[in-house]
């Protein structure tokens, strides 16, 4: 499959979940960008969160800290805590794209995928 089939059309309802599909939000998202870096082709998307699950609180703690740094203005947030909210294995629930670059506040997601080899 290849990433681009992935979107479709312009509003979106997908399930984030880990490498098990166990939901963590429902979301509504529309694709703003494609872009490529060092070789590798991410598709970039925001939208909102319109239903959370049982997150585990340690994925809470993250991207709450996330936020609070990027609020700050640390823009090298993914170097500071990125491997530990990618042990997480995030996904686009039934797609072989992970997640990368997740970044929530309040209802707003902000995030890119990049195909699974």
């Amino acid at each position: 499959m290849k990433i681009r089939a992935i979107v479709n059309n312009n509003n979106l309802i997908d399930l984030i979940t880990d490498s098990h599909n166990t939901p963590f939000w429902k979301i509504t998202y529309h694709w703003h960008r494609t872009y490529q870096a060092k070789g590798i082709q991410y598709l970039h998307f925001v939208g909102e969160i319109t239903t959370t699950y049982n997150i585990p609180e340690e994925l809470i703690s993250l991207l709450d800290k996330q936020c609070k740094l990027v609020n700050e203005g640390i823009f090298s947030v993914d170097e500071i805590i990125g491997d530990k909210i990618k042990a997480f294995k995030l996904k686009l629930q039934n797609k072989n794209a992970c997640i990368v670059n997740l970044y929530i506040e309040g209802d707003g997601v902000d995030f890119c995928i990049v195909e699974n080899n």
